[in-house]
């Protein structure tokens, strides 16, 4: 059986918390497993849920600057 990490586990490493949706349709990553109470993602995707963590922060960093650009126009 593969290694697998629940969303608590996920959210512990990071420092703070993301919802499966979010992980799922924001970042794309598909869980591994569900069961009717926790759902399981594969421990090898952790490192490209933090690149795809870092790829929507800076997504949203560009639209913020990008606004306040077109306000000061």
């Amino acid at each position: 059986m593969k290694p697998l990490l629940t969303t608590t586990q996920i959210n512990k490493m990071l420092g703070f918390n993301l919802s499966v949706e979010f992980i799922e349709n924001e970042l794309g990553i598909k869980p591994e497993l569900k069961s009717k109470t926790t759902v399981y993602w594969s421990a090898k995707d952790f490192t490209y849920l933090c690149y795809q963590m870092s790829q929507y922060v800076f997504g949203v960093r560009e639209d913020y600057m990008y606004s306040k650009c077109e306000e000061e126009k």
